[in-house]
């Protein structure tokens, strides 16, 4: 190293724009409806211009798939210690982002997501799921492991519980709203699961004695 400063070319700069603004309408018109000519006009450049810096569609929506990657676990997971605790900064952050990023969702649960990706593009999209599925998993392992489980919640129960609300809240209707409004809800909705997931401590009174209204009557 030398210690001058390593200048970005011009390509280099170009291209996460560019994925940036295919991403914006593929969230705005899904993936169907989604053609470089459109990006080009939105980008406000030529045809031509887009295929200096991709070789095809396919490559821009490759590009757009590295993003959504990079949006999604940017920062890494959380690490927080209590694993109900770790799994709700996930759930909130996660529909935050996705609510901020409406072609996120659009897709990774796109039906033409293979035949516009490619193989390589929609087996890169399926390990971002799986891996994001996993996580969900081992922290409800985790929890059932360490006692702060609900018992009668299992795992699976648990994954479908949370992907459920996750996607019903960013995917769930057709009208786009505001990403605070949905970010907020997103904060109320776990407060929720949570109370569904979180083992309650068992609350006796002194000496053992039953609560108020629950003493068994004595015949006479």
């Amino acid at each position: 190293m030398d210690g001058r400063r390593q200048v970005r070319r011009p390509g280099e700069q170009r291209r996460p724009q560019i994925a940036a603004a295919a991403l914006e309408l593929i969230g705005q018109h899904g993936l169907r409806r989604f053609t470089t000519p459109a990006l080009a006009r939105r980008i406000r450049v030529s045809d031509a211009a887009v295929f200096r810096h991709f070789p095809s569609k396919r490559a821009v929506v490759a590009a757009v798939i590295e993003r959504v990657e990079a949006l999604l676990f940017e920062g890494g997971l959380p690490l927080d210690g209590d694993p109900l605790a770790r799994l709700g900064r996930f759930f909130v952050r996660r529909v935050a982002r996705v609510a901020a990023e409406r072609g996120i969702a659009r897709l990774m649960f796109s039906e033409e997501l293979e035949a516009v990706a490619g193989r390589a593009g929609a087996a890169r999209v399926a390990e971002m799921k799986r891996r994001s599925m996993d996580f969900v998993r081992a922290c409800l392992d985790e929890a059932r492991a360490a006692g702060v489980l609900d018992p009668r919640v299992g795992s699976r129960e648990g994954v479908v519980l949370v992907t459920g609300a996750l996607m019903a809240l960013v995917y769930g209707r057709s009208a786009p709203r505001p990403a605070a409004i949905i970010a907020r809800e997103g904060r109320r909705v776990w407060a929720v699961l949570e109370q569904l997931l979180r083992r309650r401590p068992r609350q006796r009174r002194a000496g053992g004695r039953l609560p108020a209204g629950k003493r068994v009557r004595r015949g006479r």
